[in-house]
């Protein structure tokens, strides 16, 4: 045998001791397995001066994920309590169910990919629903980000023989080789049977739903379950005890319909489980001592606790059970999600929630909190999740590697890996007992708290709160006087960062400032002191409420103090300056609209302004995909006017209410475009450019100022009887400048330009806002409207003089 080592007889048996002691192999199988060491020296990539030790652990590795007859493939007494996760792994030393479930801090699922379904049924199908292949990078990413375990879905009816019920041997390879791929990176392995139950399956036009919660088929599906496993165990069963089995996914009823299983189906399902244990555990190997996964119907059946029989095994602790309890949540009220899992915990059945996660129909910030506080209270209850990525669940762009949504990752992560009371935060906060309170106020100018008898009261202990969570604080007070005061926001080091003094609040939302962990409070009543007792009749009576609230929505403006910008402090070409969501007609700052992005606060604006916006691409030219969406508002951020979707164009606000602008942008041919097309819009060198031009003057007039029933035509002539359109009067404007700003707020109006001699020189038909460049020579000018009534608002901008003439004088 041409070894490429330098190695002699006695060095090989040496090392393959070594790999047999590290795979945890009987010595006596030495000689019979000689021949696999050596075939695995020869594909090991290294030198002939390599390390004897180092070889062996290498040939270890190599050897220990490729099929039944390596040497790692011990025939275990059944009732030997031992770890077979190799020595160089992170979780080596581990066996049980708990400490494989406690070492595992998030997965992911891989998604759409080896579980899709609805084709051929060859090797094709893994990318039949769109997903490209599933690669040895794509694990690395997912590994390298700071995921330590995978669930790979996988659906075996369309690859299998239903005459001889044998699953595919190229199908059986395929699975393996993407079982490899997490290995490689020391990740725990979670290999399922997925959409076997479903009723779109087709196995050779044969068996549609095999794998079914029917008593009436009870005996045949566990006979198929019994085949269906045999066959993958024997596969695997030489894999160490990173790898689990789980039985299957969301059984349900052969209707599929989601509602709590009846007697009947849970004697058939805790059926289906022990044949599921029982299968495995007599194909040996390491199977003998495997960790197996078991999901009660639907995989959150409410019945469960009473219901659930998990089968005797010949190994204890070794099974978990497994839970898909989807929720967008993000508070205490995600509490809700445990107490049945809490319960199944406490017989000492470990648990995983084997699919979590929120879709891009759930605004950003939500999503972001969702995945901070539900993996930190699932340690909390040691319960790790999976997050399903697919479809509009995707975090990771299965092209390049990339992820599409980092900071969710990054919360998953984070919320997995840290101590929860240090992460998790209550979104409602119900202050209604006196036992919150103490006398005294907080300073909103220092944020030092001043504690004394007065007419005002203060938290003793500080609101939890993060960056950009926006909180809600009601004060609800019948008869009594009270109102909050003041707020004051602190740092993660208890450093004073900002204060709100509002004397007369009963509802305030705002968006908590940059580096805020925490805030205070003071309510009060101007009409006197309340004591102690009172404060405690008047909660006790519902006279009296105080509530803070983590908003699902936030509010048309951030705080005024904080998030309303002078306009020109905005880039608005700087993407960290736009956020999910718009503003409505209402005026109010809606996240639920995820497919439009706005600026994140409100800019200042002079009170009469022409805005002029332009939409550009790097190269100059017009960009004709995105459209802004402009509202005035008046200095006490109320709505005064809605300027509509322009892509180009001119708008004059609305007299000396408009002091703030908001800015809003989306695609008008898209609305399923998400945050990451916006990113990359300004990425590629979008422009924006809003222009404001101060040096107009505005001429405002209304129907009643109209020549009813008249329009100017291309002649300049006033036509009779023109129906629904009103003609202004003729202007002269040799003095106005040779621009104008029109707005008149139906959809058509005419323009006429006349030279001295009362020649037309220009005629245009246009829209309800535009910009007019005159012509040099132009001495007036006439404009008619169509339904123009008394309440319409018609504007003229300019920056000179503009007269009106009479028609006798015309």
């Amino acid at each position: 045998m041409n070894v490429s080592f330098n190695l002699d007889d006695n060095e090989v048996e040496l090392i393959a001791k070594k790999v047999l002691e590290l795979q945890q192999a009987d010595s006596d199988l030495i000689n019979e397995k000689l021949d696999k060491i050596y075939e695995a020296i020869l594909n090991i990539d290294s030198t002939s001066n390599i390390d004897i030790e180092q070889l062996a652990q290498a040939i270890s590795e190599k050897i220990s994920c490729n099929n039944s007859e390596n040497p790692n493939t011990p025939e275990l007494p059944q009732t030997e309590d031992i770890s077979i996760i190799p020595a160089t792994s992170r979780f080596a030393g581990l066996k049980t169910a708990a400490e494989i479930v406690n070492a595992i801090s998030v997965g992911w699922n891989l998604a759409g990919t080896l579980e899709a379904v609805g084709g051929g049924g060859d090797l094709a199908q893994e990318t039949s629903w769109g997903q490209p292949k599933a690669t040895q990078e794509l694990f690395d990413a997912v590994a390298a980000k700071g995921f330590n375990a995978v669930r790979i879905p996988v659906t075996w009816s369309q690859h299998i023989d239903w005459s001889t019920g044998t699953i595919s041997s190229a199908w059986m390879a395929r699975v393996e080789e993407v079982v490899n791929y997490a290995l490689k990176n020391d990740l725990i392995v979670i290999l399922n049977t997925h959409h076997d139950h479903s009723s779109y399956m087709h196995a050779n036009g044969n068996f549609k739903q095999w794998l079914v919660l029917d008593p009436d088929k009870n005996t045949d599906v566990c006979n198929r379950l019994a085949s269906v496993w045999t066959q993958i165990a024997e596969h695997f069963k030489s894999y160490d005890g990173r790898l689990i089995f789980e039985g299957w996914n969301e059984v349900q009823h052969t209707n599929q319909d989601w509602v709590t299983a009846t007697d009947e189906e849970w004697n058939s399902l805790n059926t289906m489980a022990k044949v599921f244990v029982d299968t495995v555990r007599a194909t040996k190997g390491n199977n003998s001592v495997r960790c197996l996964l078991i999901n009660p119907p639907m995989t959150s059946d409410k019945n469960m606790v009473e219901k659930m029989v998990l089968p005797t095994d010949v190994i204890e602790n070794r099974i978990i059970i497994s839970g898909h309890p989807y929720d967008s949540r993000y508070g205490e009220e995600l509490e809700d999600r445990f107490p049945n899992w809490d319960k199944m915990i406490e017989k000492g059945i470990p648990v995983i929630f084997g699919e979590v996660g929120t879709t891009a129909e759930v605004a950003q910030l939500t999503r972001e909190r969702n995945a901070l506080n539900y993996t930190a209270r699932g340690k909390k209850h040691g319960i790790p999740m999976f997050w399903w990525d697919d479809e509009d669940r995707m975090l990771i762009n299965r092209g390049d590697y990339t992820w599409y949504q980092e900071s969710i990752v990054d919360n998953l992560i984070k919320g997995a890996t840290s101590d929860p009371e240090e992460i998790m935060y209550t979104a409602v906060y119900n202050l209604n007992d006196i036992s919150y309170w103490e006398s005294g106020k907080i300073d909103p100018d220092t944020g030092e708290k001043v504690t004394g008898k007065n007419n005002s009261k203060v938290l003793k202990e500080r609101v939890k709160t993060s960056e950009g969570h926006v909180e809600n604080i009601t004060v609800k007070s019948y008869d009594n006087g009270f109102q909050l005061w003041t707020i004051a926001f602190y740092d993660s080091d208890g450093n004073y960062v900002y204060g709100i003094y509002k004397p007369s609040m009963y509802n305030v939302s705002f968006v908590c400032p940059t580096n805020a962990v925490s805030f205070n409070i003071t309510v009060w009543n101007p009409w006197g002191v309340r004591s102690d007792s009172q404060w405690s009749d008047y909660f006790a009576n519902s006279q009296l409420s105080i509530i803070i609230k983590e908003e699902e929505t936030t509010l048309p403006w951030e705080d005024e103090r904080l998030h309303v910008y002078d306009f020109a402090e905005v880039d608005l070409n700087d993407f960290s300056n736009w956020r999910i969501g718009e503003y409505e007609m209402s005026g109010n700052y809606s996240k639920s609209a995820v497919a439009r992005i706005c600026v994140k606060g409100h800019l200042k604006v002079d009170s009469d302004l022409i805005i002029e916006n332009e939409i550009t691409n790097a190269d100059g030219t017009s960009n004709q995909d995105v459209r802004l969406v402009l509202r005035t508002y008046d200095s006490n951020h109320d709505i005064v006017e809605n300027l509509g979707a322009w892509q180009q164009g001119v708008m004059i606000t609305n007299g000396s209410h408009g002091v703030e602008l908001g800015v809003s942008m989306y695609y008008p041919k898209n609305s399923t475009v998400v945050i990451d097309n916006y990113k990359a819009l300004f990425e590629s060198g979008l422009n924006i450019k809003i222009n404001t031009h101060d040096e107009f003057k505005f001429l405002t007039l209304s129907g009643s100022d109209c020549l009813k029933g008249r329009s100017v035509n291309k002649l300049g002539n006033l036509i009779e009887n023109a129906n629904s359109y009103r003609a202004l009067p003729l202007f002269d404007v040799s003095d106005a400048g040779r621009e104008l700003a029109v707005i008149i707020k139906d959809n058509t109006w005419r323009f006429c330009e006349f030279n001295e001699d009362m020649n037309v020189i220009k005629y245009q038909e246009t829209g309800a806002v535009n910009k007019v460049i005159m012509q040099e020579n132009t001495k007036y000018i006439r404009i008619s409207g169509s339904s123009i009534d008394a309440a319409s608002s018609i504007k003229v901008a300019y920056t000179g003089e503009i007269v009106a003439i009479s028609e006798e004088t015309a």
